[in-house]
């Protein structure tokens, strides 16, 4: 009888605990394409913030600065991807003013995917990430050199040349695989989008906002 109680608190305990569980839906409404080139990092997201299949907002920010030349875009629930960026945004700043220096891309995303691994202890993030970045000029080439790192919730990281991600991110991944092209121009590149963008208004059934 008493083992039988036991486990009867134990289960309770167990109910009690799953109800006090924060009740997080997210919400991979928006698209983020990147891609690299011939010393740029390019960029793009969907502005438009949905729950579900409802837009709320139109014309968000969902491109944020961590450094002067390193850019960051969130998938995922928007209060997580917001309160997060400026969370990494401030403690970079911070990083910069104490070394004296600025905080090259890979850094950055050291620093970004170890809190994301810290908050599963906690409170995981739903969302994952594109960082791109433009160092300075390296010691052996002598020309600037651009990074895209990606970045999921569970804190594991790959530094891609092009990638998509979101609940488009199918649609515009073959055309990134067959036209993307190693150091290429800028032009080029916003060709490349611009392809991407006309597959998306004929293919994707949501509603997007700006590019």
């Amino acid at each position: 009888m008493k083992a039988m109680g036991s486990s009867r608190v134990l289960g309770l305990l167990a109910v009690v605990a799953l109800i006090a569980q924060p009740v997080v839906r997210c919400d991979p409404g928006s698209t983020v394409i990147g891609m690299i080139g011939d010393r740029f990092a390019l960029l793009a997201a969907d502005t438009a913030l949905r729950r579900g299949a409802q837009v709320l907002v139109r014309d968000s920010t969902p491109i944020a600065h961590l450094a002067p030349r390193i850019l960051v875009a969130g998938v995922g629930d928007a209060a997580h991807t917001e309160e997060f960026t400026s969370f990494i945004s401030r403690n970079i700043a911070l990083i910069d003013i104490v070394a004296g220096s600025s905080t090259p891309t890979a850094s950055a995303v050291h620093f970004t995917r170890r809190e994301v691994s810290r908050m599963l202890r906690s409170t995981p993030l739903q969302a994952e990430f594109l960082i791109a970045g433009l160092d300075s000029e390296t010691r052996h080439s002598g020309v600037p050199r651009p990074e895209l790192h990606w970045i999921d919730g569970t804190g594991a990281t790959a530094r891609v040349k092009y990638l998509a991600v979101g609940p488009a991110a199918s649609m515009v991944t073959a055309v990134l695989d067959d036209l993307w092209e190693k150091d290429m121009s800028i032009d080029k590149a916003k060709e490349v989008l611009a392809v991407c963008l006309q597959q998306l208004s004929k293919r994707f059934a949501l509603v997007s906002g700006s590019w």
